[in-house]
């Protein structure tokens, strides 16, 4: 079809061509205009042409020797064009092609941000960050009128850029208009990798983002408000300090965020202590005069407050104490001593040291030689007996005076009295017990999940063991039926018991910088849902109670206590 002509009148036809015209590329919502320009081979001139054209899509329109091509979000695809130009004597010809794209999709955000429960971004290096709840990817979309999402792609292993988690598709009015994808299915524990970019309905989508990456906590998401009602009316329990996190959970003067109530820092680690150590420092227990703690020796400050005294300069673990000694193993002296809590000299019990798994009872110290439960005189110089031989190497044991409790590597839980008469298995079953606590009635484990293998996120990565939930059950004292109380992620350890509930730390993975994840929780002996009662606190493995407070130590932070 005849379009239009160009051209200055001549007094004689000449031969002429059409000059090439460059593929095009616009965007839905733009525009392109393309220039004819006729080229005479001759010195004669051009005459007057008329240019036809076939393959011209619906959204071009064309005057003299230009036209404009305006697409729409439909049009969308690739388009040969050819322009044939007559002066009636001479032809010309020319083809290009037309693309209609979403070539990129600005946004006011360089990269998508990555989001959890607590609010902050997340992305250190090596997936050092913990993220708390359900992370969230937000980015900003474009005005240009087209039907976008937001895709993101979260795995364990390599980006591979194929999206895991998407947006519902929308149209964004204006560039501050965002999407948010959250990010489900991750396990506890697991380091998450992220990347994410904006796509068309089209396929066309935006460069990936710089991945970020991070470890999922082993908590639930705690979004407010969340309203029960309590004896003193229907209170938020994510914000009330007399209800904080549950029911007559107070925080004792200090503020419930998010229902946890916020955690007092009794005194700062010393700065600059290294974080890999042979064993955990930090054991810490708790009388009516003082809380005591393994940092730079055997420590111990004034319930009330006041200044911190240095018992005992020689650091250790396995702290425990009753109402004259401090129990514990320092690390120089290769025995198992005793230190009287008014000042003295270290009194050996045991030499060599035996073990990491010590309890002390009024008149005796069991501690665990591979498959033999092993006792002595809690007194200076104590000879060792065995008390009994197990099938199995013993993980756990927690004595009382009358007997021990003891777990093994094969799932068994034992009862032996302190007389050594016969051993009586109470349940079998149990994978990795981590912990045990007691009442009058029952034995409660703390266990985990098979061992399962993979590198630490450190500077210099580890072989470490990764499984991540534990399960918190009940058995009889004198056996019987096994009762799962609950199931919770991390690894569950310093199980104990007081006024009717159960507490634990839901500590890191050691050795791993990642698990930033650490807890402190509280559990009905009945069970029922766990209450975090202190968070985020990396590698707690030690913990005590009195009649207000749970202490603990974290590495990094210090001495802390919490609202029990």
């Amino acid at each position: 079809m005849a379009l239009g002509c160009s051209g200055a009148p001549a007094s004689q036809s000449a031969r002429f061509s059409l000059a090439k015209i460059d593929d095009v590329t616009v965007a839905p919502g733009q525009q392109a205009l393309v220039k004819i320009a006729v080229v005479s081979l001759q010195d004669l001139g051009v005459a007057p042409v008329m240019f036809y054209f076939t393959g011209l899509p619906s959204f071009a329109s064309t005057s003299g020797n230009t036209i404009t091509f305006a697409p729409g979000v439909d049009d969308t695809g690739t388009y040969p064009v050819t322009v044939l130009a007559t002066d009636g004597t001479n032809n010309g010809e020319t083809s290009f092609m037309v693309t209609v794209a979403v070539v990129d999709v600005p946004r006011n955000d360089s990269d998508p941000v990555v989001t959890d429960d607590d609010g902050g971004p997340l992305g250190a290096p090596l997936g050092f960050d913990a993220a708390f709840g359900v992370p969230r990817v937000h980015a900003r979309g474009s005005d240009s009128g087209d039907s976008f999402r937001l895709a993101v792609e979260a795995v364990t292993g390599p980006l591979t850029g194929n999206a895991t988690h998407v947006s519902d598709w929308a149209t964004p009015t204006n560039a501050s208009d965002s999407f948010t994808v959250s990010i489900t299915g991750s396990s506890l524990g697991q380091v998450v990798h992220v990347q994410a970019w904006l796509e068309n309905s089209h396929g066309q989508r935006t460069t990936p983002s710089a991945a970020v990456s991070f470890t999922v906590a082993a908590h639930a998401t705690r979004s407010g408000p969340d309203v029960r009602a309590c004896a003193a009316g229907s209170v938020d329990v994510t914000s009330d300090p007399a209800n904080c996190g549950a029911c007559d959970h107070s925080c004792r003067g200090v503020a419930c965020v998010r229902s946890v109530c916020a955690p007092t820092l009794i005194l700062p680690s010393t700065p600059n202590k290294p974080y890999f150590s042979p064993t955990p420092i930090g054991g810490v227990q708790v009388d009516d005069r003082a809380v005591y703690w393994l940092e730079e020796g055997l420590m111990a400050i004034p319930l009330d407050g006041g200044p911190v005294t240095v018992l005992e300069p020689m650091a250790g673990y396995s702290l425990s104490i009753d109402a004259t000694y401090a129990y514990m193993s320092p690390i120089s002296t290769f025995a198992y001593d005793r230190f009287p809590l008014t000042g003295g000299p270290l009194e050996p019990i045991v030499f060599p040291l035996p073990t990491e798994l010590l309890e002390e009872v009024p008149d005796r110290v069991y501690f665990v030689d591979g498959v033999n439960l092993r006792y002595a005189a809690n007194a200076p110089n104590s000879a060792p007996a065995t008390l009994k031989t197990f099938p199995a190497p013993l993980t756990d044991f927690l004595a009382e005076q009358a007997g021990v409790f003891v777990a093994t590597d094969a799932g068994e839980l034992y009862y032996q009295p302190a007389d050594g008469s016969a051993e009586q298995l109470l349940t079998t079953g149990f994978e990795r017990v981590h912990a045990l606590a007691t009442d009058a009635s029952n034995v409660y484990v703390a266990h985990g999940d098979p061992p399962a293998t993979c590198l630490s996120q450190t500077a210099f990565p580890l072989a470490i063991d990764c499984a991540m939930s534990s399960q918190i059950a009940a058995v009889p004292r004198v056996g019987g039926t096994v009762t799962a109380l609950a199931s919770v992620g991390g690894s569950a350890q310093a199980l104990r018991q007081r006024d009717g509930y159960l507490y634990w730390t839901n500590g890191g993975r050691w050795y791993d910088l990642s698990a930033s994840e650490g807890a402190v929780m509280r559990l009905p002996v009945t069970g029922g849902t766990p209450l975090i009662i202190a968070e985020p606190f990396s590698g707690i493995h030690e913990l005590a109670l009195d009649g207000q407070y749970a202490y603990f130590f974290d590495d990094v932070h210090g001495l802390m206590r919490a609202p029990r």
